[in-house]
């Protein structure tokens, strides 16, 4: 290989290895592709120096820069190939260390290519080799491995926090939370949630969480329990791709022989920014099959009232942030302000994260029917659900 001859040639303690892929090659351009990738070659050819060197490999390039402001390279030649085509590239950039033979030096070169946090993003990027990147990468492997296996071992839960009426002080339905415990500890979400949605094992959890919910209610049934609506929260990647939750939705559903009215499901409000025509699709399927739409987290600093407008919700949940601090002259004159606006157009209203005896009352006095937070109930496992249930029955 010419690139590894090059690699024994020369000092290496004064190159850097760049692995270059570029972006944005689609179908439209395919017919092209041979002479627009021989131009950029050109382009990067001739941003080198004498004793740099530039080589293919596969659909990418290699280079061996010597050591210099490496970003304003990047930035330059980009400049350069936007001047006759709307592409970017991405690079993986790998500081040589003089210990490593040439294959080590190409893995990781090849490694901040792959691993790059911005190299999904419509613009040129780059990313290091670093051994923070090597180890982080590492993490989020090992972490991708456990949640597979934690899941294949039956160590997700779901459990149900309550949602009270406010006036009469009776559970009137529940939220369905995911519960990961593992080596005999719980695993918080906020430690893989982000994982599990940026490789989408979250649409595999979203639909367990359906199938846990039906389990439920099946066994509430058997045991003559009474039968309140469950919510269920929907992840962007479910949302975005409607058409196959729906029908595996569906099915779960049908097998179990369960009301579809028992049901709901929440929206977090930032997935609903970008409502595409499929999404409302979606969204009055899910109506027209008896499910109802809450709104989630309303008021977390996304969305507006107007977008209420264009969705498909009879639900509003107010964000707990509403109600975790006490009251500013400001935030309770907006908080009064949405209540009037939800109530004068009809929606119900849930307030979320209500602990403190004044948030209740705030809840009664402005109407909000129904409350959900530790004042009343922490989210509880299906035993202790039950145990409520039964008391609230028997009382």
């Amino acid at each position: 290989m010419q690139a590894e001859q090059f690699y024994h040639q020369i000092d290496v303690s004064k190159y850097t290895m760049v692995s270059l892929h570029i972006k944005n090659f689609t179908p439209l351009v395919w017919d092209q592709y041979y002479q627009i990738r021989k131009y950029i070659q050109s382009l990067i050819q001739s941003a080198l120096l004498s004793n740099e060197m530039l080589f293919e490999k596969e659909d990418d390039f290699l280079i061996f820069l010597l050591h210099r402001n490496y970003i304003q390279w990047i930035h330059d030649l980009d400049d350069e190939i936007q001047k006759a085509y709307a592409f970017h590239f991405a690079c993986g950039i790998n500081i040589i260390d003089i210990k490593d033979d040439f294959q080590t030096s190409l893995q990781k070169a090849n490694f901040a290519l792959s691993n790059g946090h911005d190299h999904h993003k419509y613009t040129t990027t780059y990313e290091f080799y670093t051994k923070d990147l090597y180890e982080q990468r590492k993490k989020k492997e090992h972490l991708s491995h456990d949640l597979s296996y934690a899941f294949h071992q039956n160590c997700f839960q779901i459990f149900l926090q309550p949602k009270v009426d406010t006036y009469r002080k009776q559970i009137v339905g529940a939220e369905a939370l995911l519960r990961l415990f593992y080596h005999h500890k719980e695993i918080p979400l906020s430690s893989f949630i982000s994982l599990v949605n940026e490789n989408t094992f979250i649409r595999t959890l979203d639909l367990f969480v359906v199938k846990k919910v039906c389990e439920y209610l099946v066994q509430a049934a058997q045991k003559q329990l009474p039968l309140l609506p469950i919510s269920i929260n929907i992840s962007p990647a479910s949302f975005s791709d409607g058409k196959y939750y729906l029908k595996a939705l569906h099915s779960i559903i049908q097998s179990y022989d369960i009301d579809p009215h028992l049901i709901n499901f929440e929206l977090h409000e930032d997935i609903v920014l970008t409502t595409t025509p499929a999404h409302l699709s979606f969204m009055n399927d899910l109506i027209q099959s008896g499910h109802k739409l809450s709104l989630d987290d309303f008021g977390s600093g996304y969305s507006s009232l107007s977008v209420l407008n264009d969705l498909p919700i009879s639900t509003i949940k107010l964000d707990q942030s509403f109600f975790k601090t006490t009251f500013t002259p400001r935030k309770k004159s907006l908080l009064d302000h949405i209540i009037r606006f939800l109530h004068a157009n009809h929606y119900e209203i849930i307030a979320e994260g209500v602990e403190q005896e004044a948030m209740y009352q705030y809840c009664l006095n402005h109407h909000i029917p129904i409350i959900q937070g530790y004042y009343f109930y922490p989210a509880l496992s299906i035993k202790e659900f039950n145990n409520l249930l039964e008391n609230q029955k028997n009382a």
